[in-house]
């Protein structure tokens, strides 16, 4: 239900972007007013999009909703309203904002900036413990094998939290949103995740800007969620 959704919400915002596109064409033409069906599909598509996307929102758990996610919504209820008054009233410097809201909003929810995305207090940047780790096996320094492990699930949870995995599949692996696996009942080998993290699949972006070191922790920490 959650991909349908998400397809559904994805449709409409699509649709609502062509919309006010359309909008701004005739906002600027004051001789021809825009058409009622255009004026019309804001008034449809706004409400539809924002039902959709709330109700995603719903399904996610309270750790797994970003603060993209809550920006993408604060945009939009304003981008709706400057669009249909806008379309009203021929105005362009009111369907040239919500245009260009409504832009943003897509760009967000493409590029899930990291300034936007929460990680846990206790979680340090993965680059630098990756670092850290290094120059200690660089420099010779000894640390016992369970020290060890823990250092290599520390910078894979980093990177759990860092590429926002935890948004679907949820602090515990088993969250399932948007038909995200159960990561506790997982079988996968190594390499099985390390295609899919890259190329991504189903509903799950392909992570491109991930580095072989980071995913490499990052399936050490996935694989530690199973029984």
């Amino acid at each position: 239900m959650d991909t349908g959704i998400l397809h559904s919400h994805t449709t409409f915002t699509t649709l609502l972007l062509l919309a006010m596109v359309g909008s701004v064409v005739f906002s600027f033409n004051k001789s021809k007013p825009s058409p009622k069906w255009l004026r019309i599909s804001h008034m449809v598509l706004g409400p539809l999009m924002l039902l959709t996307g709330i109700f995603l929102m719903v399904r996610t758990s309270a750790a797994g909703i970003q603060p993209y996610t809550w920006t993408k919504l604060v945009l939009i209820l304003i981008a709706t309203p400057l669009a249909i008054v806008g379309s009203r009233k021929n105005s362009p410097a009111m369907t040239v904002p919500a245009l260009l809201l409504t832009v943003l909003v897509m760009v967000i929810a493409l590029t899930k900036p990291a300034f936007l995305t929460n990680t846990p207090p206790d979680m340090g940047d993965t680059e630098t413990m990756i670092a850290q780790a290094e120059e200690r096996e660089n420099g010779g320094e000894q640390i016992d094998a369970a020290a060890k492990a823990k250092e290599d699930l520390a910078i894979g949870k980093s990177a759990y939290y860092k590429y926002t995995c935890n948004t679907c599949h949820g602090d515990d692996g088993k969250m399932g949103f948007q038909g995200a696996k159960n990561l506790e009942e997982s079988q996968l080998t190594d390499d099985e995740i390390k295609h899919i993290v890259r190329n991504g699949k189903g509903m799950m972006k392909p992570v491109e800007e991930i580095s072989d070191t980071e995913l490499k922790y990052l399936v050490m920490y996935v694989k530690s969620f199973r029984k």
